[in-house]
């Protein structure tokens, strides 16, 4: 998802926030409840077999309802990765939420958005001293999106296949 604000427009017209996020179909309550659901009846079903003599049946059913509650969690932390663009007149800071991470700050005058096309459409905003890929994330449709906010503020575009555009 990218969403934009200016937070003084009047004052600084050059000044602008661009918040990237991923899509995110279900909350982290939401998705504890499905965890809950989808695994409460395989854990009754395997104790009902544990108490019936079959024991070796409940370690391998704690076992996949475990992983299966590890990789929801995993998905939906994914889908709380946020990072932010601050594009000011004479500079630009790129910002990922998440641990130890610092914000870079790209001058503007030499930063460009290279646009590698592979199977998935990459964005990386680069000047002569850094390099961040902007909204991995993001799917192709709000990419395009982002491609055009950062060309109308005045960026340059470099495009891998340059004969394409």
């Amino acid at each position: 998802m990218v969403n934009l604000y200016c937070p003084h427009p009047a004052q600084q017209p050059k000044h602008l926030v661009v918040a990237l996020s991923p899509n995110r179909s279900a909350s982290w309550r939401q998705t504890r409840v499905a965890m809950l659901v989808f695994c409460l009846p395989g854990i009754i079903i395997a104790s009902i077999w544990s108490y019936l003599g079959f024991w070796p049946v409940l370690p391998i059913a704690g076992a996949e309802m475990a992983m299966l509650a590890y990789l929801w969690y995993r998905v939906s932390r994914f889908t709380y990765q946020r990072q932010t663009l601050y594009l000011h007149a004479e500079h630009i800071v790129a910002q990922r939420h998440q641990k130890d991470t610092r914000p870079l700050c790209f001058q503007r005058r030499g930063c460009f958005i290279w646009v590698h096309e592979q199977a998935k459409q990459e964005l990386v905003l680069s000047d002569e001293h850094h390099s961040i890929t902007l909204g991995e994330f993001l799917n192709q449709q709000e990419q395009q999106k982002l491609v055009d906010v950062l060309r109308h503020q005045g960026l340059r575009i470099c495009y891998q296949a340059w004969w394409k555009h």
